[in-house]
């Protein structure tokens, strides 16, 4: 998923959340002045598109929060990590890759669900935004002819017009807001109008709800966040209506109601700053005849209530520990026994650095922050990262010196990794998700592999670097029914397709033992369904040669079935790759 997008979705879910709670505690407290409401729901707004916050062990988000896990051992150590924040990622399409080869799907032609939302997501936005600009125009030609009324512009210290084509007062403008009042009004009357509308002003409503307009619109394909555009605007105009009877005293309250049902408006949802003429006429008129000053004791209370509320929601969670397995602990004295024993071994070193770049990797599966993946690198390989799709798998993001992750197959914890060490300062390795807690990772199970490569060396500062480096997901075909289900002839074709040449190959990796392992990974069709299409938990049972085409025909059976492989005869590498099943 697009990070941009991902951080999009994640604020929304979280302001949400804090909707549901400004909600809950307005339906609770009925008495409570709507000025504190107010302030909730202009901070869930802000929760929606600030994308940093302070940490906080009393952050409501602790809730959401899992306590990382760890296995060690004293052989191999991995650490992963459960995020400190709220993280959101998409599951990409998980495709069975050759293990040496990458598979360029450069002809499929089905499209991409995320290029989907995110021009469904552009609409949407440009919709509401075009609707509310339309909106705003239509009012300005409804008061083009309005008149300057010099006496209230004077006394209020704002630009006060009259117009005869409006029915209902509001603000209009964002930098210079202007009031708008109707023509057929007396001066009592106005007064009281233009001391509601000049607090909006005095108080930056008009600029306020604008602003979470704007917002909302980024949002639009959350709910909640409507609801709460809805109440921010009905309590802002209430908490406006209680400080004009706080300032000019509860005695007007009768001429207020009668003024507040002369100017009703016709219920509409409103897309511009209009001030005075939202929000229902029947629950403010009820608002302001029950409006009693709140007691000095109910004040303090509330306004607690509100702050642990906002600092609550607001706050990050602290970062928690990760907590070693209990099965197969690993006492702080070993750690630095292995420390101690492998630097002065430069294989040990380069071993236990291997397992640094892994335990970095995995955390990343979790956190999707691949920073420390990327200063282990060494500059060649951090010269082929770019914005969104490079060789390497991870990416640069649009904040200066950040890194995530290429891939969003995760989140998930993993075992401990089974590494293969190599010539030539290379290892493979080998991590399996931990089949655990299913329902918090996408990956809850062992029928997923991750599998790569990294080659390490030393650069001019003697520090270690990966050279290069290969990393890359399958999926288990354990079965005839998931074999079925995973490879069509197309896809087959397609992964017969990315297989090197052998001079590809002899230039790719030119070591003297580059044909051997180029036989022994596609040389032999049985180790090649098992290496390459990824197919466990079963056995080759019949082999069948044409003669004439030197073609091959291997039947692969599990214990619910067998699947027929029919592999073609690769003349100028003398290996075979399939190209259909039956």
């Amino acid at each position: 998923m697009n990070p941009f997008f991902n951080t999009i979705f994640t604020l929304g879910l979280m302001a949400s959340a804090m909707a549901l709670i400004a909600l809950g505690i307005r339906t609770c407290f009925r008495r409570m002045p709507r000025i504190y409401t107010y302030v909730l729901w202009i901070f869930v707004f802000i929760r929606a598109i600030l994308p940093i916050s302070y940490s906080s062990s009393f952050s409501l988000w602790t809730l959401f929060q899992k306590a990382p896990s760890q296995t060690l051992t004293a052989e191999q150590t991995i650490r992963t990590a459960e995020p400190s924040f709220l993280p959101f990622s998409e599951m990409d399409t998980v495709q069975s890759l050759p293990q040496h080869a990458s598979l360029h799907l450069s002809g499929q032609t089905a499209p991409d669900p995320q290029a989907i939302a995110a021009v469904l997501w552009a609409i949407g936005i440009l919709a509401l935004l075009l609707y509310s600009t339309i909106a705003v125009i239509k009012l300005r030609q409804t008061v083009r002819f309005s008149v300057r009324n010099q006496k209230f512009s004077q006394k209020c210290g704002f630009s006060v017009y009259e117009s005869d084509r409006i029915q209902t007062a509001f603000v209009l403008g964002f930098f210079h807001p202007c009031i708008y009042l109707p023509a057929n009004l007396s001066d009592a009357q106005k007064y009281l109008i233009l001391e509601h509308e000049s607090t909006h002003i005095r108080r930056h409503d008009h600029q306020i709800k604008t602003a979470a307009w704007l917002i909302l619109a980024l949002h639009w394909f959350q709910p909640l966040l409507w609801v709460s555009f809805y109440f921010l605007d009905k309590d802002m105009e209430l908490s406006c209506d209680e400080q004009v009877l706080k300032n000019l005293g509860t005695q007007v309250r009768t001429d207020y109601s009668s003024l507040l049902l002369k100017v009703a408006a016709q219920d509409n949802f409103p897309v511009v700053p209009i001030s005075f003429c939202s929000g229902s006429s029947k629950n403010r008129i009820k608002h302001v005849l029950r409006y009693r000053p709140q007691k000095t004791l109910s004040s303090v209370l509330t306004i607690l209530l509100i702050g642990t509320t906002l600092y609550g929601c607001m706050g990050s969670p602290q970062e928690k520990s990760p907590v070693a397995d209990a099965e197969t602990p690993l006492a702080a004295a070993d750690l630095g026994s292995i420390s101690s024993d492998t630097s002065n071994a430069p294989e040990s070193e380069e071993l236990a650095f291997v397992k640094e770049f892994l335990s970095s990797l995995a955390e990343a599966s979790t956190n999707i922050i691949a920073d420390d993946i990327y200063e282990m690198l060494a500059p060649k390989l951090q010269a082929e990262i770019t914005s969104y799709s490079s060789p390497v798998d991870i990416r640069r993001l649009d904040t200066p010196g950040h890194y995530s992750v290429n891939y969003a197959y995760g989140p998930f914890l993993c075992k401990e990794p089974l590494i293969t060490a190599e010539s030539d300062g290379t290892f493979r390795y080998q991590m399996t998700p931990v089949d655990s807690n299913p329902e918090s990772y996408r990956w809850g199970n062992e029928d997923y592999g991750w599998e790569g490569s990294v080659q390490v060396e030393r650069n001019a500062d003697g520090h270690l670097k990966v050279s290069q480096w290969e990393n890359y997901f399958f999926e288990k075909i354990i079965s005839r029914t998931s074999c079925i289900e995973h490879y069509s002839d197309s896809s087959l074709q397609l992964i017969a397709e990315s297989i090197p040449s052998l001079e590809d190959w002899k230039q790719t990796f030119s070591t003297d033992s580059a044909e051997k392992t180029y036989y022994d990974t596609f040389g032999d069709p049985s180790v090649y369904l098992e290496n390459c299409l990824h197919l466990t938990d079963g056995e080759v049972s019949d082999i069948k040669t044409d003669d004439a085409t030197q073609d091959k025909h291997i039947t692969y059976t599990w214990k619910d079935g067998a699947v027929v492989f029919h592999m073609q005869y690769r003349e100028q590498d003398k290996i075979w790759v399939p190209f259909k099943i039956s």
